[in-house]
């Protein structure tokens, strides 16, 4: 958690681009504070939480992201476990250098992803520009992360706006999953108009389901 130092008399508020900047500060520092094995191992935890989840495991297509170094490291899709159900389709974000729009694109393991997009320090891993595209309108569960989220649901982000962009776009059906460890939450995340939030949270220690998601909490159904 973090705590709100008031501004001294006479000074003004800080922006709502000031106030995201320092939270990230906040939150990288702890990150930084994670080992690499640490981070393998809470990536670990997570991963088995989120197999207990329900939508999760009936999900027939799924969106994931290939994690920066600091981020937890989201589970590939079991198989399906009926006999004769079609496997799961896996997409994973690409941003088109024409117009750093995003876009899914199928995936069919870790191993097909190449580098991509590069920007603000940071190379993202991304599927091939000549991967299958994958409809916004048929993902079932969408994995996202970012720098930081709070209990209600709001994601702070690194800036750049493009899973902002992406939540937007995706119907009322799709389960819209954070994926954190638990040191990244935060008091009150900073959130703008145009940020988007989360239908439901997952770290190693916990699913923390948001009261005023849209989405019905009855297909969440986590495994006790």
């Amino acid at each position: 958690m973090t705590e709100t130092t008031p501004a001294p008399v006479g000074a003004s508020s800080p922006s709502a681009s000031e106030r995201k900047q320092a939270q990230r500060t906040e939150v990288r520092r702890r990150l930084n504070a994670l080992s690499d094995q640490s981070r393998s191992l809470l990536s670990d935890a997570i991963g088995a939480r989120l197999e207990r989840i329900a939508a999760w495991r009936d999900a027939r297509t799924v969106a994931l992201y290939a994690p920066l170094r600091f981020e937890p490291n989201p589970p590939w899709p079991a198989p399906p476990s009926g006999l004769g159900l079609p496997a799961r389709r896996v997409a994973f974000p690409r941003i088109t250098p024409e117009s750093s729009a995003i876009e899914l694109r199928q995936a069919d393991s870790p191993a097909s992803l190449i580098p991509g997009h590069a920007a603000r320090g940071w190379t993202l891993t991304e599927p091939p520009a000549d991967a299958p595209l994958v409809a916004d309108a048929v993902i079932d569960v969408a994995l996202v992360t970012g720098i930081a989220f709070d209990r209600s649901g709001r994601r702070l982000g690194r800036g750049g706006g493009y899973y902002d962009r992406l939540l937007a776009r995706f119907p009322a059906t799709t389960l819209r999953v954070g994926i954190f460890f638990s040191v990244q939450e935060l008091d009150e995340v900073c959130e703008e108009i145009h940020d988007h939030r989360l239908d439901l949270i997952v770290t190693e220690n916990e699913l923390i389901e948001i009261p005023t998601s849209h989405f019905p909490s009855h297909p969440i159904g986590e495994k006790p």
